[in-house]
C-alpha cells in the first residue's frame, strides 16, 4: 500500500511539472507575441512621422514656389489673413 500511494504522488508531482512546462511554453509564446506587436507597433508609428514629414516638406515647397511665382498676391493674402485674425480676436477683448 505504500508503494501506491508513493507512486500516486510521483505520478501527481510528474502531472504537475508538465502542467508548469506547459504554462511556461504558453507564458513565452505570449510574451513573444506581444514584443512582435510592440514592434510593429513601432514600425507603423515611425512610418507615419515620416509620411507627415514628407507632407510637411512638400507643403512647405510648393508655399514657397507659390511665393516665388507671384509674390504680390501672397502679400495681399497675408495681410487679409491677418487682418481678419486680429479683427476675430480684437472682437473677442472688451474695450472700456
Amino acid at each position: 500500500m505504500e508503494k501506491s500511494v508513493v507512486d500516486q504522488v510521483a505520478k501527481t508531482l510528474v502531472d504537475q511539472a508538465s502542467n508548469v512546462g506547459e504554462t511556461f511554453r504558453r507564458a513565452s509564446e505570449f510574451t513573444s507575441n506581444v514584443a512582435g506587436s510592440v514592434q510593429d507597433g513601432m514600425k507603423t508609428a515611425k512610418n507615419a512621422v515620416m509620411d507627415g514629414r514628407d507632407a510637411v516638406e512638400d507643403f512647405i515647397d510648393d508655399t514657397a514656389r507659390s511665393v516665388k511665382r507671384s509674390p504680390i498676391q501672397s502679400v495681399v493674402i497675408t495681410l487679409i489673413v491677418g487682418l481678419t485674425v486680429g479683427f476675430l480676436f480684437g472682437r473677442g477683448t472688451s474695450r472700456k
